[in-house]
């Protein structure tokens, strides 16, 4: 009877108890909140259980607003993949979103506050000695830190191929420019 109500257009009916204002399940298949009724639904296939996302166990790919400070900043690096920028900035004192991406021109670090050469880079990252796997990240980090944390003959390889590569970039930007002229 109450599966013959829900077709007649009248109110949603639980089919199992009767009750009405029945949110779960497509009509004339419609559950009541209750947590027997939830079941019955479930085990007849008519409620489907939201799917869950996969998540992946890479720490990189973990790192959120809660743990960025406890876990992704405080990892050393152990290799530069590229540098795409150069800035003066302390990277301990940016938030999370200037931290991953960059800081717009104007939330620049003002000159009177302590600021630190800093390179945003895109490197290998780990916390500590035991840390063998570590993690791939793009971050800002200072030229100190890159200093203390690699040979000086790294860093000055992957700095020079920065340099390098925005002195060949501004030269095509001038040669577009003179060609357009």
């Amino acid at each position: 009877m109450f599966a013959l109500c829900a077709q007649q257009g009248m109110p949603d009916v639980c089919i199992n108890c009767g009750k009405e204002g029945a949110p779960s399940g497509t009509a004339p298949n419609k559950y009541c909140k209750a947590v027997g009724c939830q079941d019955v639904g479930k085990a007849a296939g008519h409620i489907k259980e939201p799917s869950k996302r996969a998540r992946s166990d890479s720490p990189a790919s973990s790192c959120s607003t809660i743990d960025l400070d406890d876990h992704c900043k405080s990892g050393t690096i152990t290799k530069i993949e590229r540098i795409y920028g150069v800035r003066w900035c302390d990277p301990r004192q940016l938030g999370d979103v200037e931290y991953r991406n960059g800081v717009d021109e104007d939330d620049e670090v003002e000159a009177e506050l302590p600021a630190k050469l800093a390179y945003l880079l895109c490197g290998h990252f780990e916390t500590n000695e035991k840390d063998k796997k570590g993690w791939d990240a793009t971050r800002w980090v200072s030229y100190e830190d890159l200093d203390k944390a690699l040979p000086s003959e790294r860093v000055d390889a992957a700095i020079d191929a920065f340099e390098a590569s925005a002195r060949d970039r501004r030269g095509r930007a001038a040669d577009v420019t003179r060609v357009e002229q």
